[in-house]
């Protein structure tokens, strides 16, 4: 993640937090911030974190595993479709074969869907941004 990089940058080049804020000109928590994660610089200061620790901007940002992270979400996002197209189907078929004129079946459809969502926000980190 980009916050490790940071960091990892910041003390091979043996700065503080303190002494790359000013050179960024931010505060020592916005450095302790992206640090941890916990925001992420903006476009003119990644530029300027590029200059300072004089690499790359793909290089800073870690392109490659980007990548990676995103290729992973988009898996487990097709599978997770696969599992609610199933889902849907399987209960279609239940509905109609054993009630066709019933919706007492609509409820463990909405509760199985609602599962499968859940299950897909947290495996790709995405539940948190619900509330944050």
């Amino acid at each position: 993640m980009l916050g490790n990089r940071l960091k990892e940058l910041r003390i091979s080049h043996q700065l503080t937090q303190e002494e790359l804020a000013k050179q960024l000109y931010v505060t020592r928590q916005t450095i302790s911030n992206w640090e941890n994660n916990k925001g992420q610089p903006e476009l003119e200061n990644i530029i300027l974190l590029s200059e300072v620790f004089q690499v790359s901007i793909n290089e800073l940002l870690n392109q490659e595993n980007f990548q990676k992270q995103t290729s992973k979400k988009i898996e487990v996002g097709k599978r997770a479709m696969l599992i609610l197209i199933a889902w849907s189907v399987i209960m279609l078929v239940v509905q109609l074969i054993l009630h066709p004129y019933s919706m007492q079946y609509i409820l463990l459809y909405s509760l199985g869907g609602l599962f499968i969502v859940t299950d897909y926000l947290r495996r790709t980190k995405r539940i948190a941004n619900l509330y944050g």
